[in-house]
């Protein structure tokens, strides 16, 4: 089972709290395709008609420690809070995560925005002590992994 988690206010302040459980065949990520087979058999990303960004934290051995949805958007667009997604990894105590979202249109190609938001969101995780491992976006029968993109980012970052 996988947990999932979301944030919610207790005092004012926000607190983890897990929201549901997910029968899970995949218990690590380690690379793309265990990352896309979650996607799809666990979360049933490609399933849906709007798009959803999913957080997904793991420990350094690559465990899944607790998924969060981080947003229900449009046909062709949702919202990714840089501070929203650090917040609730912080709260969890990751170490390293992976993003992943689904494209209704069933192209996986990335958008600017999708582009755009991997690399705030990368440079908020260095700062944070959170690595971003990869952000993936999911269709049916194909996906598109940034972790190429993610490594030419680690390396302008620390030359």
């Amino acid at each position: 089972m996988v947990q999932v988690f979301n944030t919610y206010l207790k005092e004012g302040k926000p607190v983890l709290e897990e929201e549901r459980k997910l029968p899970a065949d995949i218990h690590f990520i380690t690379g793309e395709k265990e990352l896309y087979a979650f996607c799809k058999g666990t979360l049933k990303l490609h399933l849906y008609a709007e798009e959803y960004l999913y957080a997904i934290s793991v420990n350094a051995k690559g465990k899944i420690q607790g998924v969060f949805e981080i947003s229900h958007g449009t046909v062709n667009t949702s919202l990714a809070g840089t501070r929203e997604i650090m917040q609730k990894l912080l709260l969890l105590g990751s170490v390293d995560f992976y993003l992943a979202h689904n494209h209704p249109s069933q192209d996986p190609s990335p958008s600017d925005i999708d582009i755009s938001v991997t690399e705030r969101v990368y440079r908020a995780g260095e700062l944070l002590g959170i690595r971003l491992v990869d952000h993936m976006i999911i269709t049916e029968k194909d996906y598109y992994s940034f972790n190429k993109a993610i490594v030419r980012m680690l390396s302008l970052i620390h030359i």
